[in-house]
């Protein structure tokens, strides 16, 4: 469903640059119905994974 790896990247250079992720989670709403559900499912699942990834690693904190 979709192409979560992109999106991951891009979420990546947006928090690096200091888009909050309560920004890209409201992305995310505002484009669940054009993108479908399913894949609304997915980006949100693969948000969350990258905001995990994000805390856990030293010196990364978002």
């Amino acid at each position: 469903m979709g192409e979560t790896a992109f999106m991951t990247i891009h979420a990546g250079y947006a928090l690096n640059i200091g888009v909050s992720e309560e920004e890209l989670k409201e992305v995310i709403s505002m484009v669940t119905v054009p993108a479908g559900f399913p894949r609304a499912i997915a980006a949100s699942q693969a948000l969350s994974e990258l905001f995990t990834e994000r805390r856990a690693a030293p010196g990364k904190q978002p």
